[in-house]
C-alpha cells in the first residue's frame, strides 16, 4: 500500500507538472490567436504543409513544448491533423509524415470506450472545449492512457480555425492511482473488520479522523459521534485532568510509538482496562499529520491475572510456611528450589541444595539407591516415590520421608518441569512397625505358658525392636537404687505411674543410661517393674514410651492368662483325684448305700 500511494504521488506530481504547462501554453495560445486571423498567417490551414515547414510563431511555441500536441483543421475534410510536435511522436510511435492529413481516430482500438468516442464528436460538434481520459493506442499496439484535452481556435469573426489538442500518458498514475485505491480498500476493510480492537485515527491535534467497527463495540460511541471529537473523550476524568492523551502523542511523535495500558471510559460512563499503544501518521517530508490509537479490552484477562497472582501468591505463602519438604526441578532434575523447611531441617542453604546437592541430606549408604531412582524416573517421566530417612541437622537424627515428584507438562505433553513434596512419615512407620511388633508378640505370648519364659520371651522381643541394652523385670529396691532421684522415682512407680530417666552424666557423679520404667500393679500394690536401659540414647521418645507400656500390660495379661490355666489345669487334676478317692470308697462300702462314706468333693484351689 505504501509502494502504490508513493507511486501515485510521483505521477500525480508529473501530472500536475504537465498540466501547469499546458495551461501555461494556453495563455499563450490564446495571445497568439490574434495572429492566427491576419491575413498573413492564412497560409498555414493546408494539408501539404508539413511540421518541418512549420514557421508561425504558434506552432515553434507548441514544437518546443514537452506535452505530446497536435493541431487539426476542421474546415479540411474529415478534420485532418495539419501539425504534430516532436512530444507527440514520441508518445504515439509515429512520424510527422504518416500522421500529417489523417484523422485522430486512427489512436483508437479495440477496447476503447465507444461513450468516449461519442463524448469527444460531441464536444466538436458544439465547438467547446473537452478533456477526457481515453484508452489509445501506440503504432506497435501497445495501449496507453491518455489524458486528452481539445480546444477550438477561433478567429476573428467567431469562426473555428483549428482544434488544438494536448496528450498526456497517465498509463503509470492511472496504474498507480487504482493500486492506492485496492490498498486504500484493502486497508478499509482491515480497519474495519478488526471487530476484536478499538482503532481509532486522529489528526496531529488529537481529533477523531476516523473510527472503527471495533471502536464502537468496545467503546460504545458510533462513528459519526466521535469523529471530529478530542480522542480524550475515551480517556477516564483523572486521565483527561493530567493530559494523558496530549503525553502519549507527545512520546508517540517523539519515540515512534507509545504504549498504554490503563482504565479507559465507554458511553455508557463504565470503565474497562484495555491495552494497546499509539503510533505516529507521518505524511510528506516525515511530517507527523496525525496519530493511531489501538486497544484492546482486557478486563476479564486482567482479572484472570489478578486471580492467578493472588493463587501463586498463596501458593507461595504455603509452600513457605509448609512443615513438610516441597521443592522444584527443571526438566531434567535438576532442583532449582527448596521451601524454607529443607533448609532448617537439613541445614542445607540455597546454594548447597540445587542441582543435586540435595543428594547430601540422605545418609550416605541411602545416597546411591536414591539418586538412581531419581534419574530414572526423570528419564522415564513417570512418578517418583521413595521412603527414604533424611538426616536432620540438629541432632543427626535420620526421620524417614515419604518423597514424591511430579512432572509438569505443557499442552503437547512436553515435561518442563518437576514438583515435589517430603513427607515426614516417621512416626506413621514407627507406629507400623510397633503394630506389626505387637502383633508378633501377641502370637509368641500365646504359645508360651510359663511364666518366666513369657517375661523372657517379652524383654528379648523388646530389646531386639528397641536395639537397647537391656530390658528385663525388677523389683523396686533395685530399680530406685540405680536412679540419683531414687525418692521421686519410688513415689512415682508406688503411684503406678511411668517413669523416664534420660541419661545424664556429670564431672565427678555418677552416669547412668537412659530408661524407662513400668510398673506393674495388682490389687493396687506394686508386684514388679519392666526396665529398658540404652547407653547409646540420651533419652526415648513417647511413641516408645507408649510401647514399653502396651508391651508391659501385653505381658502381664499374659501372665494372668497363664496363672489361670495353672489353676484350672490344678482343679481338673484335683477333681480327678476326689473322683477316684469317691470311686475306690464306692466299691469299698459294696454299692450306693457306701457312697455316704467318702468324703465331699472340694473345688478350692490355692491362690494364685
Amino acid at each position: 500500500m505504501a509502494q502504490a500511494g508513493m507511486g501515485a504521488a510521483d505521477g500525480a506530481g508529473e501530472l500536475a507538472a504537465l498540466r501547469d504547462e499546458r495551461d501555461a501554453l494556453a495563455v499563450e495560445v490564446a495571445r497568439l490567436r490574434g495572429l492566427l486571423a491576419q491575413p498573413e498567417t492564412s497560409q498555414l490551414a493546408g494539408p501539404t504543409r508539413s511540421t518541418p515547414a512549420m514557421r508561425d510563431v504558434l506552432f515553434a511555441a507548441v514544437e518546443k513544448t514537452r506535452m505530446p500536441m497536435i493541431v487539426t483543421d476542421p474546415n479540411l475534410p474529415d478534420d485532418p491533423i495539419i501539425f504534430v510536435n516532436r512530444a507527440f511522436q514520441e508518445l504515439s510511435g509515429y512520424s510527422a509524415e504518416s500522421l500529417v492529413g489523417r484523422n485522430c481516430r486512427f489512436l483508437q482500438g479495440p477496447d476503447t470506450d465507444p461513450e468516449q468516442v461519442v463524448a469527444i464528436r460531441a464536444a466538436l460538434a458544439e465547438q467547446r472545449e473537452i478533456a477526457v481520459e481515453i484508452l489509445n493506442y501506440r503504432i506497435d499496439g501497445t495501449p496507453f492512457w491518455n489524458e486528452l484535452y481539445i480546444s477550438p481556435v477561433f478567429g476573428t469573426g467567431g469562426e473555428v480555425l483549428y482544434h488544438f489538442g494536448s496528450q498526456v500518458d497517465v498509463s503509470s498514475y492511472r496504474q498507480a492511482r487504482q493500486s492506492l485505491a485496492r490498498s486504500e480498500a484493502r486497508y478499509q476493510a482491515i480497519f474495519d473488520g478488526a471487530v476484536d480492537f478499538a482503532i481509532v485515527a486522529t489528526d496531529s491535534s488529537g481529533l477523531v479522523t476516523n473510527w472503527n467497527v471495533g471502536a464502537e463495540r468496545v467503546l460504545g460511541w458510533s462513528a459519526s459521534e466521535m469523529i471530529g471529537e478530542p480522542v480524550d473523550r475515551i480517556f477516564v476524568p483523572e486521565d483527561r485532568a493530567a493530559g494523558r492523551a496530549d503525553l502519549e502523542m507527545g512520546r508517540a511523535r517523539e519515540s515512534g510509538w507509545a504504549s498504554d495500558e490503563r482504565w479507559h471510559l465507554r458511553k455508557d460512563g463504565s470503565r474497562f482496562w484495555a491495552s494497546g499503544e499509539m503510533l505516529p501518521l507521518r505524511g510528506e517530508a516525515g511530517r507527523v499529520d496525525g496519530f493511531l490509537k489501538i486497544l484492546r479490552d482486557r478486563t476479564a484477562e486482567r482479572a484472570r491475572d489478578e486471580a492467578l497472582a493472588e493463587t501463586e501468591t498463596r501458593f507461595r505463602t504455603l509452600v513457605e510456611v509448609s512443615p513438610q519438604v516441597v521443592f522444584f526441578a527443571d526438566a531434567t532434575g535438576c532442583v532449582t528450589y527448596c521451601n524454607p523447611f529443607w533448609h532448617a531441617y537439613t541445614g542445607l542453604d540455597h546454594d548447597e541444595t540445587i542441582g543435586d546437592g540435595w543428594i547430601r541430606a540422605y545418609p550416605p549408604e541411602r545416597r546411591p539407591t536414591v539418586m538412581e531412582a531419581w534419574r530414572l524416573a526423570v528419564q522415564t517421566g513417570e512418578r517418583y516415590e521413595v521412603e527414604m530417612p533424611l538426616r536432620r541437622a540438629r541432632d543427626g537424627a535420620d526421620r524417614w520421608f515419604l518423597v514424591r515428584g511430579e512432572p509438569v507438562r505443557d499442552a503437547a505433553g512436553r515435561i518442563t518441569s518437576w514438583i515435589g513434596v517430603a513427607i515426614d512419615i516417621d512416626e506413621r512407620r514407627a507406629a507400623e512397625a510397633q503394630h506389626a511388633f505387637l502383633l508378633a508378640l501377641a502370637a509368641t505370648l500365646l504359645a508360651l505358658s510359663e511364666p518366666r519364659a513369657i517375661m523372657d520371651a517379652a524383654a528379648a522381643a523388646l530389646r531386639n525392636h528397641l536395639d537397647v541394652d537391656h530390658v528385663g523385670y525388677g523389683e523396686l529396691a533395685g530399680t530406685v537404687a540405680a536412679e540419683a532421684s531414687g525418692a521421686g522415682v519410688r513415689a512415682a512407680l508406688l503411684r503406678g505411674e511411668t517413669v523416664v530417666v534420660p541419661a545424664a552424666a556429670a564431672r565427678g557423679a555418677p552416669t547412668w543410661p537412659a530408661a524407662i520404667h513400668v510398673p506393674l500393679l495388682r490389687d493396687g500394690a506394686l508386684r514388679a517393674i519392666l526396665q529398658v536401659r540404652s547407653n547409646a540414647r540420651q533419652s526415648f521418645r513417647p511413641d516408645e514410651v507408649v510401647l514399653v507400656e502396651e508391651v508391659a500390660a501385653r505381658t502381664w495379661d499374659a501372665l494372668v492368662r497363664a496363672r489361670a490355666e495353672d489353676a484350672l489345669r490344678e482343679l481338673n487334676s484335683s477333681l480327678e483325684r476326689q473322683v477316684a478317692e469317691r470311686t475306690r470308697n464306692w466299691r469299698r462300702c459294696g454299692g450306693r448305700a457306701a457312697i455316704s462314706c467318702a468324703s465331699p468333693i472340694s473345688t478350692e484351689t490355692s491362690s494364685t
